[in-house]
């Protein structure tokens, strides 16, 4: 489970609003704590702490379209699905078909206006509830069907620890098979179809989960993709709820991550007078997560 994007505050950060409290300062820290903790640097391998390999990115930090004027063929928007009460409570879902929260779908609000000018020409989703009633939010601006995929689903936990069931779930590497099964048996055709048409770029919608999209881009950088938009010495870390990720493809079947986890829609949250980012219970104040990876 990954390290929390938490928002830090003090009662005198706060201004009332009679029943709630809303935040007031600083959603720029959120905003610099999470870019900086989901960048990452030049590709090789290197050891962690305690002695495993691990792929660090390769960073050119202009992408090919911008170096060489070539116009990527298809251009994918990654969105990690809106907040669950599981979410809140930090419980790690997995495959546990979820729904999203008032928060949740106040998040899906936000992100489909940020992508509601795109013009998708197919919608994918994990057929767990929680990605696609954030797909759902976000095709409400546009005419399109949804295509369900259990192969999108989240990493399988397993059950718990103390059943009589023996089930520890997926692997790391059997997680990381089936995500880049799934990306080499739909990229290809959507790039495919997008040379036949003639256009001159292909925009993709995928709604997902946070532990798939940031082991996809992971596994991207392994075969080849650049990772511009990431800075040296940092590793991929948490999406949050409803974070973008965009993945621009070329006709050769590479490309670059051009953004991860874009979370400048989420602003709107400070403006809204709702109980959705901070409550006052008594004489303690709860701080709302703004996502958890793995679920």
């Amino acid at each position: 489970m990954e390290e929390d994007v938490a928002l830090k505050t003090s009662p005198s950060a706060l201004k009332s609003t009679g029943r709630t409290q809303i935040l007031r300062h600083s959603f720029s820290q959120i905003l610099q704590s999470s870019s900086t903790s989901v960048k990452i640097p030049a590709r090789r391998v290197t050891k962690n702490e305690g002695g495993n390999q691990e792929i660090v990115a390769q960073t050119n930090r202009k992408t090919r379209s911008v170096m060489s004027g070539e116009h990527p063929k298809l251009i994918i928007s990654l969105v990690r699905h809106g907040e669950t009460e599981e979410n809140r409570k930090k419980i790690i879902q997995g495959q546990l078909d979820t729904s999203l929260n008032a928060l949740g779908h106040r998040q899906a609000e936000l992100v489909a206006e940020a992508l509601q000018s795109i013009p998708f020409r197919q919608a994918l989703s994990s057929d767990l509830n929680r990605a696609v009633q954030t797909a759902e939010a976000i095709l409400k601006s546009h005419n399109l069907p949804l295509q369900k995929q259990s192969l999108l689903r989240e990493k399988a936990e397993g059950l718990p620890w103390g059943t009589k069931v023996r089930d520890k779930g997926e692997s790391h590497t059997e997680f990381r098979k089936r995500i880049m099964g799934w990306w080499k048996q739909t990229i290809p055709t959507l790039l495919a179809e997008s040379l036949e048409d003639d256009s001159d770029t292909t925009n993709i919608l995928i709604v997902g989960h946070g532990a798939f999209l940031r082991c996809l881009m992971e596994a991207l950088v392994d075969v080849g993709y650049s990772a511009p938009c990431l800075v040296a010495g940092k590793r991929f870390g948490s999406i949050p709820n409803t974070g973008v990720t965009t993945v621009h493809v070329y006709d050769d079947h590479y490309g670059d991550i051009v953004t991860y986890g874009e979370m400048g829609h989420l602003q709107r949250l400070v403006e809204d007078d709702s109980e959705e980012i901070v409550k006052e219970s008594g004489d303690d104040l709860e701080t709302r997560r703004m996502g958890e990876e793995n679920q």
